[in-house]
């Protein structure tokens, strides 16, 4: 067992809170970029999800195993990891020449000695996964973007771009180095040339990694981390679990500012729920909307409908969604955390996103299947992506079906109905029960119209109060807490 678990005060790089708390929006410098991509866990966790609870635990184990000696390396050589994207991270450090050998060594030694994990979790399975790294010299950005409800940051770049192409030019379990950094590499570090600008580490004797605690950690501003983190993620213990999740994976285009790409989606995203991520990786910059976790909403399918269109209506973005089983859950250390969605269907959301021209919304199978009776869905191809061993039939999401309203009175009796109610109500009040009446039906078919009726015609020594739902309210108790404070703090 590890001798540290995920911390959900550290969701919110210490980096990024201390440079709020000090009224720092927004920098550059010359730093370095780590990109470490791992190919496997989605596998795995597709197999351990049949076992449930028990591969929960069981997945939860290998992703910190394998996250634990990453993380903290990185933070003993004073960096910051500034996202997880799926199974893959990047991480920032300051430009310090005399500590550029350590880290490189640091980090090999942490990528070798990752192995042991299939040994000790998976030997008995036909499970592995290979690691792919990347590490770059360059110009490193950063920014804080505040929006009326929440904060984001993003951490962008040469480094990080250059970082991210060394690690997708690397062969599984190899590191790769871009030349600006191997020109400051002593000759025992074996450098085998890849290309005109990359290079591949070997190191002839890998040093036994320590663990050791980074010499100084900045204060966790806690207060200021709330100005960043979502209402879902605050306000309820967080699980690892497995649960029916939806994703929407959004893309920026058309050459919209980052800024304005992440305030407008997060404004859209709020009017329907869900859990909005952003983050900067190898797809550039992408928001993630994640509905069922880490809580259930009522008519999720609806929501992520309706912001999709909602969104290409009013960005330059192209939209993929899917739903199925998932891992949720905190993954990390006691240094840096992160609240993580991990599944195939997660990354078949990634991949319907990559397929989508300009304004278009992808879905997978499943969710077309469910939104077919309220939504435009067209078949659009049935095609083979990476990493799924069968063809993906994909739909086009184009738009919401007209309702046709009917007469009313063709589908209910009113006047027969509010008498049906007026007696239950007054057998209520005669009794002195408390009861409750239940009215139900099909949009459109006249259940406000009769609510109506009966608030403004009934004659009973009662009070009522009337409240109404909108399945775009993004909290479950919305409804209460917008009646009490009507009601009190008038």
């Amino acid at each position: 067992m590890l001798k540290t678990k995920p911390d959900p005060t550290k969701l919110i790089p210490e980096f990024i809170l201390e440079k709020y708390h000090q009224k720092i929006r927004k920098d550059s410098y010359r730093g370095l970029a780590l990109y470490v991509d791992v190919n496997g866990f989605t596998e795995i966790t597709n197999y351990l999800l049949r076992t449930r609870k028990k591969g929960v635990q069981k997945v939860s184990e290998i992703l910190n195993s394998f996250y634990h000696p990453f993380i903290t390396t990185v933070y003993t050589h004073e960096g910051t990891i500034s996202c997880f994207e799926g199974d893959s991270f990047i991480a920032i450090f300051p430009f310090q020449s005399p500590r550029i050998l350590s880290l490189v060594k640091s980090i090999y030694a942490v990528a070798q000695s990752s192995q042991k994990i299939k040994q000790k979790y998976l030997r008995k399975t036909d499970f592995g996964f290979h690691y792919k790294i990347g590490l770059s010299l360059g110009t490193v950005k950063w920014k804080i973007v505040e929006t009326d409800q929440q904060n984001f940051f993003l951490f962008q770049g040469k480094a990080v771009d250059q970082a991210i192409y060394a690690g997708k030019r690397s062969i599984d379990d190899h590191f790769v180095i871009t030349q600006e950094l191997a020109d400051y590499l002593p000759g025992d570090i074996i450098l085998d040339r890849i290309s005109s600008e990359l290079f591949q580490i070997k190191i002839r004797k890998s040093e036994k990694i320590q663990l050791s605690t980074p010499d100084t950690l900045m204060p966790s501003y806690l207060e200021n981390q709330k100005q960043f983190l979502p209402v879902l993620l605050s306000e309820i213990p967080l699980q690892n679990e497995f649960r029916n999740t939806i994703t929407c994976f959004v893309g920026p285009e058309g050459g919209i500012a980052p800024d304005e790409f992440i305030i407008k989606v997060n404004k859209i995203s709020k009017k329907h729920g869900g859990l909005t991520k952003f983050s900067y990786g190898d797809k550039g910059l992408i928001a993630v909307i994640i509905f069922g976790a880490p809580r259930r909403m009522e008519n999720s399918f609806q929501r992520v409908s309706d912001l999709a269109l909602n969104l290409v209506q009013h960005i330059p973005c192209r939209i993929g969604i899917s739903s199925g089983s998932a891992f949720t859950g905190l993954i990390g250390n006691k240094y840096r955390s992160e609240y993580v969605v991990f599944s195939d269907k997660v990354n078949l959301s990634s991949r319907l996103m990559d397929s989508a021209d300009i304004g278009q919304i992808i879905v997978d199978d499943e969710v077309a299947k469910i939104i077919a009776p309220e939504y435009l869905v067209k078949i659009q191809s049935n095609r083979k992506f990476k990493g799924f061993d069968r063809n993906v039939r994909c739909w086009a999401l184009e738009g919401k079906k007209s309702v046709v309203k009917k007469d009313f009175k063709q589908i209910v009796n009113l006047h027969q109905q509010r008498k049906e109610l007026f007696e239950k109500a007054k057998q209520f009040v005669r009794k002195k029960k408390r009861e409750i009446v239940i009215i139900s039906g099909e949009p459109g078919t006249g259940k406000t119209i009769l609510i109506n009726h009966f608030l403004e015609y009934n004659d009973l020594d009662i009070s009522a109060y009337y409240l109404k739902q909108d399945y775009a309210v993004a909290e479950n108790f919305n409804i209460l807490v917008n009646f009490l404070s009507e009601l009190f703090l008038k």
